[in-house]
């Protein structure tokens, strides 16, 4: 189990970063910012918006944003972990990828090709698909079933929080922030 300072660490980056795949084209047009919209409220085009403005969002034609987050920060530094023993940095890095995954419930463990952006072959899973199982697998052989859905419910708690006390504006506070 990850101590109190690295486990702080790996929440607040993930509570941060868990709906950068919120930046995608589907997922924006789905939940009302349209061109139309953007022009009627004087914004824009480079307002992106977290939440929908729109009382029925549109179908986003399988997209998941926790996939679209996933494939953005897969690679991503984080610069806390380099203070880790190297030995333990896949396991941090498993827990932060882990989290953002399944963040609202769409994966734990896996989540049906529908889900990703395009479509796989016929005769294969999309290969993030694959690391997200064999992640979670991982994770629960270390952590425990309990452990590691106690986690995943701290970082779901703390977005329910965060998103009761923002504001009631839709348009993103971090629109212009360069990592989405």
């Amino acid at each position: 189990m990850p101590d109190d300072a690295v486990l702080s660490e790996i929440l607040k980056a993930a509570a941060v970063d868990h709906d950068l795949g919120k930046d995608h084209d589907k997922w924006q047009h789905a939940m009302g910012n349209t061109r139309s919209w953007r022009l009627a409220e004087g914004l824009d085009d480079s307002v992106r918006i977290a939440k929908p403005v729109t009382e029925t969002p549109a179908r986003v034609g399988g997209y998941r944003h926790e996939w679209g987050t996933v494939m953005k920060v897969k690679e991503k530094p984080l610069s806390f972990l380099e203070q880790l023993p190297e030995a333990d940095r896949g396991f941090y890095r498993d827990l932060y990828l882990h989290l953002i995954a399944a963040h609202h419930g769409y994966f734990r463990p896996s989540m049906p090709d529908r889900g990703f952006d395009s479509p796989p072959t016929p005769a294969k899973q999309n290969p993030l698909r694959w690391e997200c199982i064999e992640r979670a697998a991982r994770l629960q052989k270390q952590l425990g079933y309990w452990r590691l859905a106690y986690l995943e419910s701290l970082l779901k708690v703390a977005d329910v929080a965060a998103s009761r006390d923002a504001q009631s504006d839709p348009v993103d506070a971090t629109e212009n922030n360069d990592e989405t």
